[in-house]
Order: C-alpha cells, then sequence, then structure tokens
C-alpha cells in the first residue's frame, strides 16, 4: 500500500497526465472543490470534471508539489474519516505549457 505522500504524488502526475477520472476516483462523491478560474466552488464529480474540462480548454497548467505537510492529525492530506482526500497542505508551483 503506498504512503500518503506517495498517493499524493501519484495523484498530481494523473492530473498532469489529465486522467481525471483516476484523480476523481480518489475524491469522496460530494467532493466541494475551489473554482479558481469563476470563483466560488464545484460540487461532486460532476461539478470537478465540467470545472476542468473548462480549465483545460483554456489553459494547461501542469502542477508540481514541492512538499507535502502534515494536517492538523499529523497525517498528509487527509480530513475526515468519510472523505477519501480532503485539502492537503501542499506548496507547489503551476506553470503553463
Amino acid at each position: 500500500m503506498p504512503s500518503d505522500t506517495e498517493l499524493l504524488e501519484h495523484l498530481y502526475d494523473r492530473f498532469n497526465a489529465r486522467d481525471m477520472e483516476a484523480v476523481l476516483a480518489t475524491m469522496h462523491l460530494d467532493v466541494m472543490w475551489a473554482n479558481g478560474m469563476e470563483g466560488g466552488h464545484v460540487h461532486g464529480h460532476d461539478g470537478v470534471r465540467n470545472y476542468w474540462t473548462r480549465q483545460w480548454a483554456i489553459i494547461d497548467p501542469h502542477v508540481e508539489p514541492a512538499n507535502f505537510s502534515a494536517g492538523a492529525d499529523g497525517v498528509p492530506g487527509r480530513g475526515r474519516p468519510d472523505q477519501a482526500l480532503r485539502y492537503p497542505i501542499v506548496s507547489y508551483c503551476v506553470t503553463s505549457n
């Protein structure tokens, strides 16, 4: 089983490869995702899928995590038990190809 850091690194790799279904598969069905382009949030897998589709039609971001930090519970990238991943504390660099 991969460590939390290995899992997060894999998810960023899949995001950069535009494998949104692999990334969505790790998210809670009721995920709330920040909409960095238009403000507010999108909800659920369909909301995230539609948002990323719009975003990637406009820009081609490449996200490289610089490091991961543990959350208040001491575990990187973990939130409530009913969520697969919840707002990991990540430092990263975004470039557009």
